[in-house]
C-alpha cells in the first residue's frame, strides 16, 4: 500500500550532519616589491572570508579565502602592513544515501573561525604562515514522511490512524552578492604627508528585517585606516611614534534574495569586508570597499505525521524511528559594549609604553537558558600595539564578556549559529590598570533540540483471533491510554469512545483514562 492512501505526505527539513573540522593551513609569502623589507614582526591578523562550494549526498566541498594582514616594522624603523591572502578549503565526507532525504535538497553552512595563527620571517622580504582554522559544517535536507506499509489494499478501511503534529524549524540560508561602498575623506592639515600604514574593515549588521522575497540588511561598514609620517629621504631612522587612527562609518542597506521566503521568517545576517583599497589624491582618501552578507533565515513549520497504525482486522509488526529536529525560537542582530580593565603587571605591559594601536576578536562559547532568557558568554581577545623609547612591541590579554538577550524557550537551548566580533574598541592607561572599551557585534540563531519517534513500516501478518462472550472487558493500566487499549484490543477507536461513554480527548492522551476502572472493548 501506498502512503498517500494512508495519510498525507509532508516534508520536513531535518539536519542530517553536524561537525567540526580542523584544518592546518600553511604558506610562505614574498612581499611584493613596494613593500620594506621587515625588521620585526608585531601582528598578524587573520580574516576568514565565507566559502561557497558545493554538497551531494557523498561529500561536502567548500572553499574560501583567508586575508592576512601583517603588521611589521620595517627596516627604517617605520610601521608597514603587509596585505596577503591564501585559499583555505573544508572537505568532509558525508553519507545521505543511507538516509531518507530528498538528496536534491541538501544545502550546507559552514562556520570558520581562526583557531591561531602564526609567522616566522625566513628572509628579509619573505615570510611564513601558518593557520589553524576550526570550521563547523552543518548540512540539511528535506525528509518524506513516508511510511512502508506491507498489506492488502482491502486492509485500507480496517486502518486506525494516530497522528502527531510538531513545529519544526526550516532554515534558509544566502550569501550575498558583494555591496559596493564608497567614501572620500578629507585629510586635515596635519595628516596630509602621512602615508596609509594600513586599512581594514569591519561589517555591523545592526537590523534585519523580513520581506517577501528575503530578508533586508541594515547596517554599517566600520573602516580603521591607520597613517603615520611618510619615511624621510635621508639615511636616518624613524624614531616609532603612535600612529593617528582615523574610523569611517560607511552605512549600506540590502536585501538578500532568499528561497522560500515569506514575511513570517525570523532571519539574522554577518557581514565581511572584501576588496577594500585606499588610494591618496591631493590631500585626501579615496576608498572603496564591498560588504559581503551571509543570511540565516529560520520559521517553524506546522508538519503532520504518523505516529502509529493497526487494523482492526489483522495483526501487525511495526517499526518506528526517530528524528532528531529543531524549533525556532529567534534569530537577532545586536550589539553591546564591553567595558573592562586589567593590572599593567598581568598584562605584562610596562607602565611608561604608550598605546599606539588595539585590535581585538570575539568568541561566543557558551550558551544556557535562564527563564525567559538566553545567556551567552564568551571571551574577547585583545592585540595591542606599544610604544616605548622609540620602539614598538605588542601585548595581548583576554576579557570575557557575557550577554543576554530574551527567548521565550523552556526547552533546552542550543547556539545553532552564532558570530561575536569586535567592531570597534580602544584602550587607555589607567593609573596602575589598562582598560579596554570595545563594541561586540552579536549574531545568534537560537532553537531548541528535539525528538519525533514516527512510524516508519509496518508489515501486516495474520487475521485477528476474535475473544468469545458477549462483553470483553479491559481493566486498564495506570500508563494505558485510548490508543493502546484499542490496538490491544483491534478495537475500532470511535466504538471504544462510544461504548464507554468517554469524554473527548486526544487518543493518546495519559491522562484521559484517569479514574476509569474498567473498559467495554
Amino acid at each position: 500500500m501506498e502512503l498517500s492512501n494512508v495519510s498525507k505526505v509532508q516534508k520536513m527539513q531535518l539536519p542530517i550532519y553536524d561537525k567540526t573540522v580542523t584544518t592546518d593551513i600553511a604558506g610562505d609569502f614574498s612581499l611584493p616589491d613596494y613593500q620594506p623589507e621587515i625588521k620585526r614582526l608585531l601582528r598578524i591578523r587573520a580574516a576568514v572570508m565565507p566559502p561557497t562550494g558545493y554538497c551531494s549526498a557523498d561529500s561536502i566541498d567548500m572553499s574560501g579565502i583567508i586575508n592576512y594582514f601583517v603588521l611589521y616594522v620595517g627596516g627604517d624603523n617605520a610601521l608597514y602592513c603587509a596585505p596577503l591572502s591564501t585559499e583555505y578549503s573544508v572537505v568532509t565526507p558525508i553519507d545521505a544515501n543511507s538516509l531518507d532525504i530528498d538528496t536534491e535538497s541538501i544545502f550546507a553552512t559552514c562556520e570558520s573561525k581562526v583557531e591561531s595563527s602564526v609567522g616566522r620571517v625566513s628572509a628579509p622580504r619573505r615570510l611564513s604562515i601558518k593557520t589553524r582554522l576550526g570550521s563547523r559544517v552543518k548540512a540539511y535536507a528535506d525528509s518524506m514522511q513516508s511510511v512502508d506499509v506491507d498489506g492488502d489494499d482491502k486492509l485500507l478501511d480496517t486502518l486506525e490512524r494516530l497522528e502527531g503534529k510538531a513545529d519544526v524549524c526550516r532554515l534558509a540560508y544566502a550569501q550575498s552578492q558583494p555591496v559596493m561602498l564608497t567614501d572620500d575623506i578629507i585629510l586635515e592639515q596635519k595628516n596630509q604627508d602621512m602615508r596609509v600604514v594600513c586599512a581594514e574593515g569591519q561589517v555591523f549588521v545592526s537590523d534585519t528585517r523580513a520581506t517577501e522575497t528575503g530578508a533586508e540588511c541594515r547596517g554599517e561598514l566600520i573602516l580603521k585606516l591607520t597613517l603615520t609620517p611618510e619615511p624621510t629621504d635621508g639615511d636616518g631612522d624613524i624614531a616609532a611614534a603612535p600612529p593617528v587612527i582615523l574610523w569611517r562609518k560607511l552605512p549600506f542597506s540590502e536585501v538578500v534574495e532568499l528561497d522560500g521566503a515569506s514575511a513570517d521568517i525570523s532571519p539574522a545576517a554577518r557581514g565581511y569586508c572584501t576588496d577594500l583599497s585606499v588610494e591618496i589624491e591631493e590631500g585626501q582618501l579615496h576608498v572603496e570597499c564591498a560588504a559581503l552578507l551571509e543570511v540565516f533565515a529560520q520559521k517553524n513549520q506546522s508538519i503532520s505525521y504518523i505516529k502509529d497504525i493497526y487494523s482492526t482486522r489483522q495483526d501487525s509488526t511495526e517499526r518506528y524511528v526517530t528524528r532528531n529536529v529543531q524549533c525556532a525560537h529567534k534569530a537577532v542582530n545586536s550589539n553591546f559594549t564591553l567595558s573592562d580593565s586589567l593590572l599593567l603587571s598581568e598584562a605584562g605591559i610596562d607602565g611608561g609604553a604608550q598605546i599606539a594601536d588595539v585590535c581585538g576578536t570575539a568568541a561566543a562559547e557558551e550558551i544556557s537558558c535562564d527563564g525567559d532568557r538566553c545567556v551567552v558568554s564568551g571571551k574577547a581577545h585583545f592585540h595591542l600595539l606599544l610604544c616605548s623609547n622609540g620602539e614598538y612591541s605588542f601585548a595581548e590579554l583576554d576579557l570575557p564578556f557575557r550577554y543576554e538577550v530574551d527567548c521565550n524557550a523552556a526547552e533546552q537551548v542550543v547556539l545553532c549559529e552564532s558570530e561575536a566580533g569586535v567592531i570597534s574598541c580602544r584602550a587607555r592607561m589607567d593609573g596602575e590598570r589598562i582598560g579596554i572599551d570595545a563594541e561586540i557585534a552579536m549574531m545568534l540563531r537560537i532553537a531548541s533540540e528535539d525528538k519525533i519517534k514516527m512510524l516508519e513500516g509496518i508489515e501486516f501478518k495474520r487475521e485477528v483471533v476474535r475473544r468469545r462472550g458477549e462483553y470483553v472487558v479491559c481493566f486498564p493500566a495506570p500508563d494505558d491510554t485510548l490508543w493502546s487499549v484499542a490496538k490491544r484490543y483491534h478495537a475500532p477507536m470511535a466504538t471504544l469512545s462510544v461504548a464507554n461513554d468517554l469524554p473527548a480527548a486526544a487518543p493518546d492522551d495519559t491522562n484521559a483514562l484517569d479514574g476509569i476502572g474498567y473498559l467495554i472493548v
